[in-house]
């Protein structure tokens, strides 16, 4: 495998996938399992199920624009720190990969016709929300694909000769289904969450609506939380023994976080549970959010150090050559503090729009 120059220190490159990533799949999650559960509330179709799905549909245009532009910078960050493994997995999968901008640009325009057009749509809308919810789908599954295909580098070297049709998924990987079915049912309970929080705002001025609402996505958000949990037992199990031992002992620094990750898993679920049965939920739902967080973030790191684990002797990024550049590291922070003053001034800009409808 070539060998090729970090254009900054690991640990800074990692920081900066860590938080954008973080970002971006606060948002991923919003958008894929706010999808599924608008479908499902318009497959029921009770007045109280439709309250919430319209609503909820008025937003995800403006989480999808949010989601393309903060998917950005973790695949640049992400290409930074493994060039060869990163550019060999698209060559090899570049049919899935060009599907990736067809998918999104798909879901985007029938995100924006369910928004915009809800009352003139004839045919069934949970439909419209169920395809999306499968589009954003096949992304994530190809997204898993690329990078089991980084991550088996080692195990199987033959992933990396180039497929003649550019469609060579990689089902033998041991964890890209339990990888897959975590981040998917992650996307339901952060929804869950979601509907949750909303339900809690609703409770003053929609006693009725906010309860129900509160409990249906708590109960949403519990229910995917235990299966994250199986899930994530399930691609514990499978990694290579030698990875997987960093958070079994061999570090204590990472030991400790998957230790803290369980807890507070745990803690996330009972507080959610015991917020269903109180009069004031506002209290555990704080918690539970707060958990939540620290959970998405535990994850993200996790993932870094056992994927650098299992490369290590293909790629050794702490051995690796930087050639780092102080000029053009200045214009980077000029940039991405532009970037963040639109940014956020975007959000506030939806935030009144959103207000408004």
């Amino acid at each position: 495998m070539t060998s090729f120059s970090l254009p900054a220190p690991p640990f800074l490159i990692s920081f900066f996938i860590y938080l954008t990533l973080f970002f971006h799949l606060i948002i991923v999650n919003l958008v894929l399992g706010s999808s599924f559960l608008i479908a499902i509330y318009l497959f029921k179709g009770k007045q109280k199920h439709l309250n919430i799905a319209r609503p909820m549909a008025s937003r995800l245009p403006y989480f999808m624009a949010f989601l393309i532009t903060f998917g950005v910078a973790p695949l640049l960050f992400l290409q930074a720190m493994y060039p060869s493994l990163f550019y060999n997995s698209l060559i090899n999968f570049s049919l899935p990969s060009f599907l990736i901008l067809l998918s999104i640009f798909v879901s985007y325009t029938l995100l924006y016709i369910g928004s915009k057009k809800w009352d003139l749509i004839r045919f069934p809308k949970a439909v419209l929300y169920l395809v999306v919810a499968i589009l954003l789908l096949f992304v994530m599954f190809v997204f898993n694909n690329i990078m089991s295909f980084i991550e088996n580098a080692k195990e199987t070297p033959s992933l990396f000769l180039n497929s003649k049709y550019g469609f060579n998924f990689h089902l033998s990987s041991p964890t890209l289904l339990a990888r897959f079915f975590h981040f998917f049912f992650s996307s339901i309970g952060l929804s869950g969450l979601w509907v949750a929080i909303w339900g809690v705002m609703k409770l003053k001025k929609e006693p009725e609506q906010g309860r129900w609402q509160y409990r249906s996505g708590a109960t949403y958000f519990s229910s995917s939380t235990i299966l994250v949990m199986v899930t994530g037992l399930w691609w514990l199990l499978v990694l290579p023994n030698e990875s997987a031992s960093i958070v079994l002992g061999k570090s204590v620094f990472y030991t400790t976080i998957f230790v803290l990750l369980i807890i507070s898993s745990i803690g996330s679920l009972v507080f959610a549970l015991l917020g269903m049965n109180s009069i004031k939920p506002s209290m555990f739902l704080r918690i539970t959010g707060i958990l939540t967080t620290f959970n998405v973030f535990a994850m993200i790191v996790l993932r870094g150090a056992l994927r650098e684990k299992q490369i290590r002797d293909l790629v050794d990024i702490s051995k690796s050559e930087v050639n780092f550049k102080l000029y053009s590291f200045l214009f980077f922070l000029f940039f991405l503090a532009i970037g963040t003053f639109v940014i956020i001034d975007t959000i506030k800009k939806v935030g009144k729009e959103i207000r408004k409808q």
